[in-house]
């Protein structure tokens, strides 16, 4: 493996961890063409739409529900109004389909947070 890395990369000196750093290395050259990763904002933010329409069909939640959404770290931080209550668990499976996941974060001022990134 490490004789593959240096083949490939000629010019790095250090090989700690050949298959992580090829990987990094490759998602670095797609990014530099253009190529958009899972995790970068629009992408997510397109999966997370999606999901978010299925989601209020199957469960008949407003459209107004969402009160922010921020973009950190690789995810996105959906701030929901407080008067809007819902279970994480439930969107859980409308997510996966979508290849994200989420998770719920402390509520700030009663209203609830969930921290959402893709698989």
């Amino acid at each position: 493996m490490v004789e593959t890395y240096r083949r490939s990369f000629p010019n790095e000196t250090a090989v700690l961890d050949p298959l992580a750093q090829m990987q990094r290395k490759i998602a670095a050259s797609r990014q530099r063409a253009g190529e958009t990763a899972p995790s970068d904002f629009l992408a997510l933010a397109a999966a997370f739409g999606d999901a978010w329409t299925t989601f209020q069909t199957q469960t008949g939640t407003g459209t107004q529900a969402i009160a922010a959404i921020a973009y950190r770290d690789q995810t996105l931080e959906i701030r929901f109004k407080p008067a809007v209550k819902l279970s994480i668990e439930a969107a859980q499976s409308v997510l996966a389909t979508h290849a994200l996941q989420a998770r719920a974060m402390d509520s700030e001022g009663g209203a609830s947070v969930w921290q959402v990134r893709s698989i």
